[in-house]
């Protein structure tokens, strides 16, 4: 037994000498170091660090523009393992420092150096990698494509990137057509988070910014502004893929072909796509769907604002065009479909903005639920949703739109994000809103017609009504106190030109703007605005004059003089947080919150916990500014973790975000679940391979099959229409709707 401990024992030994820590490469132009170990050792040429580094290791890139340089057609090689982070100055020393938005980091395409801009293939081991903080731009005139990604999978993150003026070329012998600008990808999968799409071009038919050929790629919060796809997808060409949209953004995307051409935005042909909380408008098409066409495709649409897209020369389909047979099928849920026409005909005919393309009408036609839907198509609500400013392209609910709580609440998807587009909750005041943005605004109006009298320190805003032609001035005073101790005041006299309007945005949880008691401001802060404007009360706009932060018991209100408030607010914290979110993601804690406003603010402090009563302050975050995304990947061994937000201000004052935010690190690892609703298919991806058991809303077990590793397609054509759970060895359950 000794020599066979022994031995065991020496393995161990070697084995624990092989595992390197983590090398930080550095890379600055005009710079001329060997190791790259350093800023003052920094290498000047990207592909050279990219070359010397191993899996694990970082490259940090200060601000300049950069080449590939190995003439082989393509730019810069990405290696397995090795992740880029740009927007350094050069001075920097962690990585939460840096500053992509002012240290522009580019990666440049360029004829002489190669047609592609950069480029990465047959990642096959599953290492963590990831590219962020770019600007990777070409030159529409020089014909070049940005990023060229072959078998690629999940494990690389592009995040924070900016991907702009590519228009490739079609080379007799590379294979790819010129089919997109910003992104060729085939059989890849990977996780594009925060990034822009901009005046990309397809060189071929398909495609202006991104091509997609196989595979299960995912978008979120990213924008494609401004592509031309010729002939079909002025955004994106999906072919055989299962991709996920979600918090995106379609705008002004168009196809330049004058013949036949579909998909001003998103030509989907084949698989199983889900598209979540996104915004297509001011997309253009000639021949229909100038937000969508679907050939042959499964599309979940969730939650989503399709408007004022255009099919120039249809009949109809100016929103969406498809030809769905063979099982394929479009369900919608919770969305509207609003003002897209086809102005070849005649707009007061009443044509329909979502139209199947097939001659003889053989198509399966779409599913809709909880949607609002011009001239009602599939038992819709045909009822204008009435925007805050549709023209000006703000396309928030008004306060009268009928799409404010007019959702259904089973048809969200557990497995996807529980925020709107804008990153507020998805759920105010019990039901879900309609369309992409949810309604967290509620307007108290004072001109005069509605007085608030009586707080008698309680802030109970009720009032009394007084006519405008009041004899006496009606003034408002509102006095804010800061750790500056400064104040400000504002006195309202309805006689004046100009209007007045108190803006109470909520802050986390519904309430009621007729009578908002005291007992609410003890549960959730609030955002207390003055704004002046025009005096159309039923459609108020104006500057805001004042906004701070109403914080549980810092509210303290007296009468001072007739008809006049007096409002006091004490050690207001000049932070607001939209959101604290967070999931199990590859063995870690994936942690991400938004900022509203950062006024005087300076660093969060991240604790975690095993029980939610002890916590252990792990990192320190610097501020970003207002209207700020963190995100923060903490590794996390432990079944279950407790993890929550101390604010803490410059002037060393802080508190605690209200939300405790729980992970569960299930065996499965992250599953991912789409369409669903879905109709006769669903998509299972699993990190770890399983038994899944599927059970009706009784309880009852109604179906079992065995899961591999990766993408799995399980058939429920045979289930019944409802509600299912479903569940992997042990694992969380997870909410299956079946159309």
């Amino acid at each position: 037994m000794k020599p066979i401990l022994l031995f065991i024992l020496g393995l161990c030994c070697s084995l624990c000498t092989c595992v390197q820590a983590q090398t930080v490469y550095y890379v600055k132009t005009l710079s001329s170091g060997l190791t790259g170990t350093s800023w003052s050792d920094a290498l000047g040429n990207l592909q050279d660090a990219i070359n010397m580094a191993a899996a694990g290791d970082q490259i940090w890139v200060a601000k300049g523009s950069y080449y590939g340089n190995n003439g082989s057609g393509y730019g810069v090689v990405l290696k397995e393992g090795v992740s880029i982070y740009g927007g350094f100055l050069g001075t920097e020393s962690q990585l939460s420092d840096r500053d992509p938005a002012t240290n522009v980091t580019s990666i440049i395409g360029d004829y002489a150096t190669g047609f592609i801009a950069l480029q990465a293939t047959n990642f096959n081991l599953g290492l963590a990698t990831q590219i962020d903080g770019l600007t990777i731009s070409g030159n529409t005139s020089l014909r070049l494509r940005g990023i060229f990604l072959s078998n690629v999978p999940s494990s690389l993150k592009i995040n924070n990137c900016i991907i702009k003026d590519f228009f490739p070329i079609i080379p007799a012998n590379d294979g790819l057509n010129g089919y997109g600008g910003g992104i060729y990808m085939n059989n890849s999968s990977p996780v594009i988070t925060n990034c822009s799409f901009s005046n990309n071009k397809s060189g071929g038919n398909y495609g202006g910014a991104v091509y997609i050929l196989g595979g299960n790629p995912e978008f979120i919060n990213c924008s494609f502004l401004g592509n031309n796809g010729a002939t079909g997808g002025g955004a994106v060409y999906s072919n055989g893929a299962s991709a996920i949209y979600t918090h995106c953004i379609f705008k002004e995307n168009t196809l330049s072909s004058l013949n036949s051409n579909y998909g001003g935005a998103l030509y989907l042909t084949g698989g199983s796509s889900v598209i979540d909380n996104c915004l297509f408008t001011g997309n253009t098409a000639g021949n229909g769907g100038a937000a969508l066409y679907v050939f042959q495709s499964e599309l979940s649409i969730q939650n989503c604002t399709i408007t004022n897209n255009e099919a120039a020369n249809a009949t109809g389909g100016g929103a969406i065009m498809y030809s769905t047979t063979d099982g394929s099928q479009i369900s919608i849920a919770n969305s509207i479909i609003w003002n897209n026409p086809s102005t070849y005909a005649d707009q007061s005919l009443g044509l329909p903005e979502i139209q199947d393309r097939s001659i003889d009408g053989s198509s399966t036609a779409p599913v809709a639920a909880s949607s609002i839907i011009k001239n009602g198509q599939f038992s819709s609500l045909n009822l204008a949703p009435v925007f805050v400013d549709g023209a000006s392209g703000d396309f928030h609910l008004a306060a009268n739109s009928p799409g404010i709580d007019a959702g259904d609440n089973s048809l969200l998807d557990a497995t996807l994000d529980a925020t709107d587009l804008a990153g507020n909750m998805r759920i105010v005041n019990g039901n879900v809103d309609l369309g992409a943005y949810e309604s967290v605004t509620n307007l108290i109006h004072n001109n005069g017609d509605n007085t608030f009298n009586g707080f008698n320190g309680a802030l109970d805003i009720t009032g009394n009504d007084y006519e405008n032609n009041l004899t006496n001035t009606f003034k408002w005073k509102m006095v804010i106190t800061n750790s500056t101790s400064a104040v400000q005041e504002l006195e309202v006299d309805p006689n004046d030109l100009a209007a007045y309007s108190l803006l109470m945005t909520q802050m986390g949880i519904a309430f009621d703007a007729t009578h908002f008691q005291v007992a609410d401001l003890t549960v959730m802060p609030t955002l207390l605005s003055i704004i002046t404007g025009e005096s159309d009360w039923s459609t108020f706009s104006g500057e805001i004059l004042i906004t701070r932060v109403v914080y549980p018991g810092q509210v303290q209100a007296d009468s001072v003089e007739s008809n006049s408030e007096l409002i006091t607010i004490a050690s207001t914290l000049p932070v607001t947080l939209k959101d604290f979110t967070g999931v199990f993601q590859e063995g870690a804690a994936a942690l991400q919150w938004h900022t509203a406003i950062e006024t005087g603010f300076d660093h969060f402090e991240l604790e975690k916990s095993t029980n939610a009563k002890s916590f252990t302050r792990l990192t320190d975050v610097q501020a970003q500014g207002s209207n700020s995304t963190y995100t923060l990947q903490m590794p996390q061994t432990e079944q279950k973790a407790y993890y929550r937000l101390k604010l803490v201000n410059k002037d060393g004052t802080s508190a605690y975000f209200e939300k405790l935010v729980e992970i569960v690190a299930s065996k499965d690892g992250e599953i991912k679940v789409y369409p669903n609703p879905a109709t006769t298919a669903l998509f299972i991806n699993l990190q770890q391979g399983g038994v899944l058991r599927l059970y009706d809303a009784a309880g009852r077990l109604v179906h079992t099959v065995c899961l591999k590793e990766g993408l799995n397609k399980v058939n429920i054509s045979k289930l019944s229409r409802g509600i299912y759970f479903g569940q992997i060895e042990g694992g969380p359950r997870f909410k299956v709707v079946k159309q």
